[in-house]
């Protein structure tokens, strides 16, 4: 009886499927009544598929926006070339000759493997047609694709068992590999890429004997790598299918080119190639023997072979677009189709229905509120409030990019007119705003205005309490102060922003579900002194954030981007600090606490701090006395800040580092003038 290893078993492929996106058959819609009109000749049409490491998602060639311009394809994606036949009538469609589409198709495939054009370009082995038809008053499609292979008169066969990759090489090994088909590419840091996605879609993979070093190579010098006993060598394909066992389509014609133009006899190492995309795991891969011979390839007497790749059903497949073409149904399917492609193919766990359910509050809506709002949009998240007491300046327009020359010359609201241009952007936003001013510490409040703030801080509190999500982005220290508290007692996560001339910090705020010794600080938890009033008797440039252009822009995304990595952590808002080196602990990677950038030096540092008992306003005395005192606590802490320092210890620790340095500066005294240079 033949061992495991010896016994061969025909080699499985999984079939490419065609998923056509919307805004390819509007674009097609377009084309065929602006451009095309009669003509039904063949037209060049791009598609990618991407490699894949989750079983439930089928190989797929995507046709998108794009189709009809260039072969660009995405990073971590291959393009495809088609061709694209679009028929006046379904009846002309159903009667097509799709057999000699398939010959000329197989006919291109064959001659760049005569040629041996391929081994400068192995995506030109890969091929779809699409054959369809356009109704264009009932924006109805009917279509059926095909993805060409060539057949082989005997077919390929696998000796042996199939080898995880890690069966075969170890984990620096892997590394190795990865970085080194990524260098291939050129989608390494500061890297410009030496070929085209198309033409590393299949290669080589060595592995030195000697020095086990393992090495990527263009396929085109499979004959030098393979003819030496020092090292073996592998036929590496990009795999589109994530099935254990099962190769993807474009192995089929890569491993019939190379058998032919080497004229290969017995087996080869081949390595289905899977990674994830943009994150060097390559774990799914899987390596196999193949057994194939040049002799077996064409029939006895046969010039070329034959060709398949129609599905065998041979049905064609409806789209109907009359329910999109309400302009705001497109509109919505439109924004979040980024959101389902990230989905599909590099999230298949993302929950985006998480972020359509999540409420946000928006605390400012300058510079900083009106990038978060829209980066909040680009995520799906279409409930949010803005709060701002300010009206649009002329200064306004050319950095809160919500606002225009008209809401400055008519001095509209902010908070106003940054929700109307939302739902302009995007109808089916569900956007609030509230003109509503921040009651601040040292801003003192009179008997005249009491009633009045007072409605303010309760109005605060309850948005505060209604969402889910709080942003404080203003412009000062004190303004920050209520919303921290209100945050703090209501237990929501809060995303702060700030920003410096060339600098900014974006943090969240610990919540009170986390242990306390582990729970993380606010931000003011490293103040040792209540906030009173900055705005007060401000030059021009202190009445404005003076800060280069690009600073708001960076920490705006920072913030929405650090929202979502918490909303997706299994903790959400809960989740620990991640360190710059930690592994990913969230769906989208790193959770930190606090981001610190500089645009000067263009670096970014992660950063931690726990909360601090004696904080003036997250810690628990401060919560204590707002839930017993209510508004009579708020307004007495707006009239006397220092209040708050006596309230959490501040004081008194303030006043026990004053006897300490009186007693350090008495001993200095005898210190010579030379060595008066000290730090504390």
């Amino acid at each position: 009886m033949a061992s495991p290893a010896s016994e061969t078993v025909p080699l499985q492929f999984e079939p490419f499927t065609c998923r056509v996106e919307v805004e390819f058959w509007f674009d097609l819609e377009r084309r065929k009544l602006h451009e095309y009109k009669d003509d039904v000749s063949p037209v060049a049409v791009w598609g990618s598929y991407a490699t894949s490491s989750h079983a439930a998602i089928p190989s797929f060639v995507t046709l998108g926006v794009d189709a009809f311009g260039s072969c660009n394809a995405l990073p971590f994606h291959f393009p495809v070339e088609g061709t694209l036949v679009n028929t006046n009538t379904m009846e002309e469609l159903k009667r097509y000759d799709r057999r000699r589409l398939l010959e000329d198709a197989g006919a291109k495939i064959w001659e760049s493997i005569t040629t041996g054009a391929w081994l400068d370009n192995p995506g030109a082995l890969t091929q779809f047609l699409l054959l369809c038809f356009a109704d264009l008053k009932s924006h109805k499609f009917h279509y059926c694709a095909a993805f060409p292979v060539l057949l082989p008169a005997e077919s390929f066969r696998r000796r042996g068992p199939p080898l995880s990759i890690a069966q075969v090489f170890n984990d620096q090994q892997q590394r190795a590999l990865s970085e080194g088909y990524q260098a291939l590419r050129g989608l390494l840091p500061d890297q410009t890429s030496p070929l085209a996605a198309a033409q590393v879609s299949a290669f080589v993979v060595s592995l030195e004997k000697a020095t086990e070093a393992v090495q990527v190579h263009p396929v085109s010098v499979w004959k030098e790598l393979s003819g030496t006993e020092d090292r073996r060598v592998w036929l590496a394909v990009a795999d589109p299918c994530a099935a254990a066992t099962t190769a993807g389509w474009p192995l089929r014609n890569v491993l019939f080119a190379l058998t032919h133009q080497f004229e290969l006899e017995g087996t080869v190492n081949v390595l289905c190639y899977r990674e994830v995309p943009g994150r060097h795991d390559i774990s799914h891969s899987f390596a196999m023997e193949v057994c194939v011979s040049k002799g077996r390839l064409l029939k006895e007497g046969a010039t070329s072979p034959p060709c398949a790749g129609w599905p065998a059903d041979n049905k064609l497949k409806p789209v109907d677009l009359s329910p999109l073409m309400d302009a705001e149904k497109l509109s919505n399917s439109s924004a979040t189709l980024n959101l389902s492609l990230m989905k599909w193919r590099m999230l298949p766990d993302l929950d985006l229905q998480l972020f359509e359910n999540t409420k946000c509050l928006l605390i400012g809506a300058g510079t900083l509120g009106c990038n978060v709002a829209r980066t909040l949009m680009m995520w799906g998240i279409t409930r949010f409030t803005f709060v701002d007491y300010g009206k649009v300046s002329y200064s306004n327009p050319v950095r809160q990019t919500l606002f225009d020359f008209n809401d400055a010359r008519e001095g509209a609201p902010k908070a106003q007119a940054a929700a109307q241009a939302c739902r302009r952007i995007y109808p089916a936003v569900q956007v609030g705003s509230h003109v509503l001013s921040i009651p601040m510490p040292g801003h003192p409040v009179d008997a005249k205005r009491r009633a009045a703030v007072s409605d303010d801080v309760a109005q605060l509190s309850a948005l505060i309490e209604e969402a889910d999500v709080v942003f404080l982005l203003t412009d000062s220290r004190e303004s920050r102060w209520l919303p921290t508290l209100l945050c703090s007692k209501h237990n929501k996560l809060c995303v702060n922003a700030a920003l410096g001339f060339g600098g900014y910090m974006v943090m969240r705020h610990g919540v009170r579900t986390e242990a306390p010794e582990q729970r993380l600080g606010c931000y003011f938890c490293n103040e040792v002194t209540a906030p009173r009033d900055s705005l007060s008797d401000r030059t021009l440039d202190q009445q404005c954030t003076v800060t280069r252009p690009g600073v708001s822009a960076m920490a705006s995304a920072l913030a929405v981007e650090l929202m979502a990595a918490c909303l997706q952590h299994p903790l959400k808002g809960a989740a620990p600090a991640d360190k710059e080196h930690d592994d990913a602990t969230s769906l989208l990677g790193l959770v930190p606490h606090q981001i610190r950038g500089q645009v000067d030096n263009f670096q970014q540092h992660l950063m931690y701090g726990r909360a601090y008992d004696k904080c003036i306003a997250c810690s628990a005395s401060v919560v204590e006395a707002y839930e017993k005192q209510g508004f009579d606590f708020v307004a007495s802490v707006l009239n006397e800040p220092e209040l708050l320092e006596e309230l959490t210890g501040l004081k008194a620790v303030k006043e026990e580092v004053d006897k300490l340095l009186e007693g350090d500066l008495g001993d200095m005294e005898a210190i010579d003038d030379e060595d008066e240079e000290w730090e504390m």
